[in-house]
């Protein structure tokens, strides 16, 4: 008679609660805060999952090969997330979990060949396949965006096909609603190998049943209290993040109507990332070719925004941007020092309109930070600007009613 206990896949029990946070990164998440609390939880969770793995002598590669997969896919939901009106795009990727984990920026470039790697040893790796599989059915990709290949699990059908006992867990079904933490492996770990028939071992495997029992309990209370605080504070800095947005949207409100285009100019792009708000303005307009002196229309447009900007508090930095196409020598010695003259100006004028030389800042960048292709005129146009960056959104109040 067979002693064993029923087959069970203890990476995949392990990844659970990988499973449940890859859930919360939906595209329509709104919250700065949130987002990062989900990082966190993704950074501490991955952890978990790797040291409880080596824990139970699970097989090397299958953890390395899931907890690579794993934060593939979590760094490729995450760059999914726009955030309101955008502000949350691109957020995700400039902390990914592969970055830290494997000092690599692309997202995915190293799965399709861990699956085949695995996939050399189906018996051995069948587990881990399992759970790579689940993650290609939930979307993850290569780093281009490709569908990885299928993934076939010969060991898991052999033995459903051979063992009568043994129930087969289909995919779609693998993962369990209950959304507790899951840190330690279950009781049944140590069951993992056939027991020998002899009674005498009944009682080492209850006892060592019971003291992983108790671990597990115990971890899982501490994790829940701890998951208690968390949710508390995430309430907190959510309450401060949409004060802070609804301080930031009145802002832009008047920078808005303060901006808005004259009959011929092109529109001032506004934008916003990480409680700043960035302004560009097209150099073509502002300047003449090799100059920095300011020309009517940037100069009635700099009035405008002196005025909303001068009630308020925090940092202006203003950034001046050329393209790579040299200037006339009799004008200025180099790209930069063109760049940094008209970041200058602007700045001169701002002061000049009431915004404390205190919280300027002038930067020339050159040809540093291109947004268009040089090689087109079109794109060199987009390159040729001056950008002004609000540090840590103002909060807007009269200059009457400051304490």
């Amino acid at each position: 008679m067979d002693h064993r206990s029923p087959s069970k896949n203890h990476i995949l029990r392990l990844a659970q609660p990988l499973f449940w946070l890859l859930a919360e990164l939906s595209p329509e998440l709104e919250s700065a805060a949130r987002l990062d609390a989900l990082r966190s939880e993704a950074r501490t969770r991955l952890r978990t999952f790797k040291k409880a793995s080596l824990a139970a002598a699970l097989n090397a590669d299958s953890i390395e090969a899931v907890h690579y997969c794993f934060c593939a896919a979590i760094d490729q939901a995450g760059s999914q997330v726009r955030g309101r009106a955008n502000s949350l795009r691109g957020v995700w990727l400039q902390h990914g979990l592969l970055a830290e984990f494997y000092y690599e920026n692309a997202c995915g470039q190293r799965c399709r060949g861990w699956i085949e790697k695995l996939q050399q040893t189906p018996n051995a790796s069948a587990n881990a396949l399992e759970v790579i599989a689940e993650l290609t059915a939930r979307g993850l990709r290569d780093e281009r965006g490709l569908p990885l290949p299928n993934i076939a699990l010969p060991a898991r059908q052999q033995l459903a096909s051979t063992t009568t006992d043994i129930p087969h867990i289909p995919y779609g079904r693998c993962i369990p609603e209950w959304p507790g933490p899951v840190n330690k492996p279950p009781p049944e770990v140590v069951l993992l190998r056939e027991a020998p028939p002899e009674r005498s071992w009944l009682p080492i495997v209850v006892v060592t049943g019971l003291i992983v029992t108790g671990i597990v309990l115990g971890m899982t209370f501490m994790l829940r209290r701890q998951h208690q605080d968390n949710q508390a504070l995430v309430a907190k800095v959510e309450a401060l993040s949409t004060q802070l947005a609804e301080q930031r949207e009145s802002l832009e409100d008047r920078i808005a109507r303060a901006l808005a285009p004259e009959a011929g100019a092109a529109p001032v792009g506004i934008s916003t990332k990480d409680d700043r708000i960035y302004l560009a303005f097209n150099s073509d307009e502002g300047f003449a070719s090799g100059r920095a002196d300011l020309m009517p229309m940037l100069a009635r447009q700099l009035d405008r925004l002196a005025t909303v900007l001068a009630d308020t508090r925090g940092k202006v930095i203003v950034l001046g941007h050329t393209d790579d196409a040299p200037g006339p020598r009799d004008r200025m010695e180099s790209n930069l020092a063109l760049s940094t003259a008209r970041a200058t100006a602007v700045a001169r004028h701002l002061q000049e309109g009431g915004i404390a030389s205190d919280r300027l800042s002038i930067i020339g960048r050159g040809v540093k930070d291109p947004v268009g292709d040089n090689r087109t005129a079109a794109g060199r146009a987009l390159n040729r600007r001056v950008e002004i960056v609000l540090e840590s959104v103002p909060n807007w109040e009269p200059t009457g009613l400051q304490r």
